[in-house]
């Protein structure tokens, strides 16, 4: 969609208030590499990788393997996010 992974958070923090909600945990593999604009090769023939993650209003957390990431990777605007084993 060529929005950021700032403006996808933002908007998915919005869409909570409006559900009332305080998290959203995220395990289908394709919501996960939309989100934080990533592609993976982990399954054969899909761009995906595998992972999870949970965003609330104050923080936002991806659960993957961090050793498979580029340093590319992990110098996008995703950085400051909390990236877990």
């Amino acid at each position: 969609t060529g929005q950021s992974l700032t403006e996808k958070v933002k908007q998915l923090r919005e869409d909570l208030v409006e559900e009332n909600a305080s998290m959203i945990i995220i395990t289908a593999l394709d919501e996960v590499a939309y989100l934080y604009n990533l592609r993976g090769s982990d399954i054969e023939y899909n761009p995906v990788f595998f992972s999870y993650a949970s965003v609330t209003q104050n923080e936002a957390f991806i659960f993957i393997n961090e050793s498979q990431l580029t340093s590319a990777a992990t110098e996008t605007e995703w950085k400051s996010l909390d990236i877990q084993p």
